[in-house]
């Protein structure tokens, strides 16, 4: 019979029990390090995604306008018109008085606008996407 020494056993086991910690722990370094990375993913996410208006508002159109520009020119659009719809109802008003002092020959044909309360919508300009990244490479000259 062949008779082990109880040391060399105790080291082997040792041994298996270190290697299998270090294991244990190098797994879950690896995993603590991609559970922050997905973190940090998901909140520069948020960051962008909170951040998109600012970005489509920045982002030129294809007229080079951006979005801003182009609800503060629809915007200016909106009182031009409701000032010239006013504008022509007083001009029927005109008209209209015109006409009954001339002894009715003269009819007014045209129709006064409707008032300021149905003044037109508009829908918002749709945000645009961001353009493409262009190369770095230098053309022939």
């Amino acid at each position: 019979m062949t008779m082990t020494n109880p040391k060399s056993v105790k080291e082997r086991n040792t041994k298996i029990i270190s290697s299998g910690l270090a294991i244990a722990t190098g797994i879950g370094l690896v995993g603590v390090i991609g559970f922050r990375s997905a973190e940090d993913a998901s909140a520069q996410n948020a960051a962008d995604s909170s951040n998109v208006d600012e970005v489509n508002s920045a982002v030129p159109s294809l007229d080079g306008y951006t979005a801003e520009q182009l609800q503060a020119y629809a915007q200016a659009l909106r009182q031009e018109a409701f000032r010239l719809s006013e504008y022509r109802n007083q001009l029927n008003q005109v008209a209209n008085q015109l006409a009954a002092q001339s002894g009715g020959s003269v009819t007014v044909k045209s129709q006064p606008a409707k008032s300021a309360s149905a003044t037109p919508k508009v829908a918002p300009v749709p945000p645009t996407q961001k353009p493409a990244p262009q190369s770095n490479s230098q053309g022939s000259g």
